[in-house]
């Protein structure tokens, strides 16, 4: 994949976690799983570890990832 930002090729590999992966609009200041119905859960995996397939420009130092949500 080209990078949208400066065109070079993108390295494929996974965001990993020892636990779920999630995004929110805003950080918590402690650990936690999503709980705000505007928070996305992007991988879950809590005593299994998580991996979300993203996709690495190391110019720019981007991830871009895409999630499916079961």
């Amino acid at each position: 994949m080209k990078c949208p930002y400066c065109d070079l090729e993108m390295e494929s590999g996974f965001l990993q976690s020892s636990s779920e992966i999630f995004w929110g609009p805003r950080k918590h200041k402690a650990f936690f799983t999503p709980t705000h119905e505007d928070e996305v859960l992007l991988a879950n995996g809590f005593l299994t570890g998580s991996a979300v397939i993203t996709n690495c420009c190391r110019n720019c130092q981007k991830l871009i990832l895409n999630y499916e949500l079961d």
